[in-house]
């Protein structure tokens, strides 16, 4: 009975870990309205030209990029359109926020440039 609840348990944890999607882990399904999470994306854009990089952060990435390539965010206007290189999906906030400025430093740059 105490092996039955610990394994009930550690399913709840790894569904609220992995967001909102049904996912199966460790043999485990997980139903999707487990523990659902907002999730902040940290992404990085590439310029069209492949010239020129973004990072940004959000809750909805979809509608994030579609606003850069409408031309309704000031600092990307010029260089759109723009394709989604790589994002992030963080369900701690501030976490999101610091990977963020970290991304936007020279080291970040380079880690990103190498790595990203």
């Amino acid at each position: 009975k105490a092996a039955a609840a610990e394994r009930k348990a550690r399913s709840r944890a790894v569904a609220i870990r992995y967001g909102s999607a049904s996912h199966e882990l460790y043999g485990i399904v997980l139903p999707a309205f487990w523990g659902a999470v907002a999730m902040t994306y940290v992404y990085r854009l590439r310029s069209a030209d492949g010239l020129h990089f973004y990072v940004g952060c959000t809750s909805d990435l979809r509608g994030r990029l579609a606003k850069h390539n409408a031309g309704e965010v000031p600092h990307t206007r010029k260089h759109a359109p723009w394709q989604l290189k790589t994002y992030l999906a963080f369900s701690d906030k501030a976490q999101a926020w610091a990977f963020e400025a970290y991304l936007k430093s020279a080291s970040g740059r380079a880690l990103a440039k190498k790595r990203l």
